[in-house]
């Protein structure tokens, strides 16, 4: 079987933590260090954390597209997610994305703006295990996996995204294979060019 591999880090940071990302990732620890919200910089530090522990230690290869996503030019795909306590890091040698986002009663407030119709049949109606604001939930990160996944610059309301419950949903005429699963009270999506048969949940530190 074949799993796709999601390493995952807890923003749980002190201050000798930020000493040791100020030596091995100096560039974005300077970029962060003004940043008015702590979470908001601990956030995209450990992001930075998981690109240097799986895939490169120079942080000079590691470009920007329009939309300040990162990537490595001639090397492998990667995406990143935080929501709540976890920033969450996938790769992959073909296209993919990965969201998570925390289950909360709140969210169903944008289901309206956010779902067409067919969506919400099955949000507010579907016939299995979960609640109704995990199965919002479990529909917005496949949503924002698929447009990860596909490296658009292009803005797109979340309506014309639309996904079903499918082990293979398409966006701008293209196939994606989706993993979802549950993580404490999190929702984690993966979409992938590549077939993948489950998710398998790594835990990361910054001392790797």
């Amino acid at each position: 079987m074949s799993v796709v591999t999601v390493n995952y880090i807890k923003n749980n940071i002190v201050s000798s933590d930020l000493e040791l990302i100020k030596k091995i990732i100096p560039k974005k620890y300077n970029m962060c260090k003004d940043y008015k919200s702590d979470v908001a910089k601990n956030l995209t530090l450990l992001g930075n954390v998981l690109i240097y522990n799986n895939l490169t230690k120079n942080e000079n290869d590691i470009r920007y597209s329009k939309l300040k996503k990162p990537y490595i030019e001639n090397g492998d795909y990667f995406n990143i997610s935080h929501s709540g306590e976890y920033v969450v890091f996938v790769k992959s040698k073909e296209k993919i994305g990965i969201d998570i986002e925390t289950i909360n009663k709140k969210h169903l407030d944008i289901i309206d703006y956010a779902f067409a119709e067919e969506e919400r049949e099955y949000i507010e109606n579907g016939k299995d295990e979960l609640s109704v604001e995990e199965r919002l939930t479990k529909f917005w990160t496949i949503k924002e996996a698929l447009f990860k996944a596909s490296g658009s610059d292009k803005y797109y309301e979340p309506k014309q995204i639309v996904v079903s419950n499918d082990r293979v949903n398409s966006f701008l005429d293209e196939k994606y294979y989706i993993n979802t699963g549950k993580f404490e009270n999190y929702f984690i999506s993966v979409a992938s060019k590549i077939e993948y048969d489950g998710i398998e949940l790594i835990e990361d530190n910054i001392n790797r």
